[in-house]
């Protein structure tokens, strides 16, 4: 559940009504998060002149007149009706784990299963996304070359622009890190050469430029 909202941001908002998403500090230097970072540098900023002036004049500000308050989101907007559904509701838990939009909750559920589901699912891998691991984007082109008789690799972009890569040698094996981000739906075009032993992929990447990829 930390994860989740850590992640996926909830909708939150302040004294004042000002709403924004709330990322967690994992997320803390992403673009996503630039407004909630400046919202939490300006509650910092009020907390410093407060101690200082409370050093200054000797006396300190009361607890329920904290300046950082009119900053911070409100307990009550975080526990709203957010896209994002609870792992946990109370004593319950989401009804089903990897349909993070329903507000769906069960009784009848344990530790020990839930901790496997979630870990067998997939769906807690970074990057955590609000509709699960990042498949194939609807519309994509997918690439494939043969590097050997027996070998051949596969290349399709997901839902973040990153262009994925499934190899198979005797069994279908993604790679361990994203190959590289490119503009939505970009055509893909690759080929090997060098009896196999190189591959080559074209394909727009998020600047209007082409990108050639070589593996030896």
């Amino acid at each position: 559940m930390h994860d989740e909202d850590n992640a996926i941001g909830l909708c939150v908002k302040n004294p004042a009504g000002e709403m924004w998403t709330a990322y967690g500090d994992k997320r803390a230097l992403d673009l996503e998060n630039d407004d909630n970072k400046t919202r939490c540098l300006k509650a910092l900023q009020v907390s410093a002149d407060e101690i200082y002036k409370a050093w200054k004049n000797k006396t300190k500000p009361s607890k329920s007149n904290y300046g950082a308050w009119a900053h911070a989101p409100t307990l009550d907007s975080a526990r709203g009706q957010q896209t994002l559904a609870p792992l946990f509701k109370g004593e319950q838990r989401r009804a089903i784990i990897k349909n993070r939009r329903d507000w769906s909750f069960t009784s009848k559920w344990n530790f020990a299963g839930t901790v496997l589901e979630c870990i067998n699912s997939g769906w807690w891998k970074y990057p955590i996304t609000i509709d699960g691991p990042p498949g194939v984007l609807n519309g994509s082109d997918v690439a494939a070359t043969a590097t050997c008789s027996l070998k051949c690799n596969i290349y399709y972009q997901d839902a973040q622009g990153v262009i994925r890569e499934y190899t198979n040698n005797g069994g279908w094996k993604a790679t361990s890190s994203s190959t590289f981000s490119a503009k939505l739906f970009s055509p893909l075009a690759v080929i090997s050469f060098d009896s196999g032993k190189e591959v080559c992929m074209i394909c727009y990447m998020i600047l209007p430029v082409l990108h050639i990829q070589g593996r030896i």
